[in-house]
């Protein structure tokens, strides 16, 4: 329940901060898989760099 949760909490985010989300007239896949890619990119560098 948890990482589902978590996936709704950060759509949420992402389509209140970002408007050309929820844009009807131009529904480009790519802004969603660049905030999508955005995202793992901080984690893949939490991981990767260490404290």
């Amino acid at each position: 329940a948890l990482p589902f949760s978590a996936g709704v909490t950060l759509y949420v985010a992402a389509s209140d901060l970002i408007p050309e989300v929820n844009r009807k007239e131009a529904k480009n896949p790519m802004v969603s898989i660049v905030v999508f890619a955005g995202v793992a990119l901080f984690y893949l560098l939490h991981r990767l760099i260490p404290r």
